[in-house]
């Protein structure tokens, strides 16, 4: 075994030890129960949320990295309907190096504590905290009445573009190449969540202010060839070649230069232009949708484009 075999389950009989206590007096919870109680510490105004194991069975606990319990916090929102509440980014597990189990024996109990610099705001609601012991049993707290910050009814990348969107319109002190990196982390997010259609409004506004930003022109390119991959199977053979003469005429209207983004530029022109249609192939398919050429590029994707697309067609 190697030393960091050995230093991992150290590590692991430390958080377990410090996270796992016993109950002084058990008699105070029901007994052949698994139970959840959170409570407000007064001289803080933190939640305390506590895992009680008072059944007769070891309760095992996949605690994540640093032995951190994943108890699940929902709000009621202005409807009164439980809603998720500060969920939290969505992890890959590289390795199993940091990850941490707990063993919650009979008459012990585990904690996590949700810290009000977290979670406090302005909408007076209720939280309550939440834990799935199996698939078919999820344990719920008594709920709390609090004060907290509607923004993290939000999923967490929503709330991640949002704090991006709002540096970005509220600070005109940034230069290009902060603004140009904001834009690619929104870019990425929405990577992440296959909203190419949030990316491609995003592009067009950013180079409404912005034209000459080479970055964020090929971008918006990148982005409408994703959209078109996602959606070809809802789009006409029509709509597809109106998107790619889209994203190949944004990135003909980068000059050719020596420099990486030219570049790529040069390569998704040479490699989409094979899949458009010819031109007979065009205005065969257009007459039978009996929708005139200038009319269909200027009105399907009027959601997403503002000006008319140009047709291009296969050599």
């Amino acid at each position: 075994m190697t030393m960091l075999s050995f230093i991992c389950i150290g590590q692991n009989g430390m958080e377990e030890n410090r996270r796992v206590k016993k109950l002084k007096e058990s008699t105070k919870f029901k007994n052949d129960e698994i139970s959840i109680i959170a409570k407000i510490i007064d001289s803080t105004k933190n939640i305390n949320i506590y895992l009680i194991n008072r059944t007769t069975d070891t309760l095992n606990i996949f605690g994540g990295y640093n032995a951190e319990i994943l108890f699940n916090k929902e709000i009621k929102n202005i409807d009164g309907i439980w809603k998720p509440f500060d969920q939290l980014s969505e992890r890959t597990y590289i390795c199993g190096t940091g990850l941490r189990t707990i063993n919650l024996f009979k008459d012990s109990y585990t904690y996590e504590i949700y810290h009000k610099r977290k979670y406090t705001g302005k909408l007076n609601t209720e939280i309550r905290f939440s834990f799935r012991i199996k698939d078919s049993l999820t344990i719920y707290s008594k709920p709390l009445e609090v004060n907290v910050n509607s923004d993290l009814l939000l999923k967490h990348s929503d709330r991640i573009k949002k704090i991006l969107y709002n540096k970005l319109k509220h600070n005109d002190t940034l230069s290009t190449i902060v603004k140009e990196k904001i834009i690619s982390k929104i870019l990425s997010i929405n990577s992440r969540d296959g909203d190419y259609k949030e990316s491609i409004i995003t592009c067009k506004e950013y180079l409404g202010s912005n034209p000459n930003s080479l970055r964020v022109r090929y971008e918006l390119g990148r982005v409408i060839f994703k959209y078109t991959a996602k959606h070809r199977n809802q789009l006409t053979k029509v709509q597809v070649n109106t998107l790619l003469s889209w994203a190949i005429n944004e990135l003909k209207s980068i000059p050719n230069s020596d420099n990486p983004i030219s570049e790529k530029s040069i390569e998704s022109i040479d490699y989409y232009s094979k899949l458009l249609l010819s031109k007979s192939e065009w205005h065969e398919l257009i007459q039978e949708e009996c929708i005139t050429e200038n009319e269909y590029c200027l009105g399907y994707f009027k959601e997403l484009s503002d000006q008319k697309i140009s047709v291009l067609y296969k050599d």
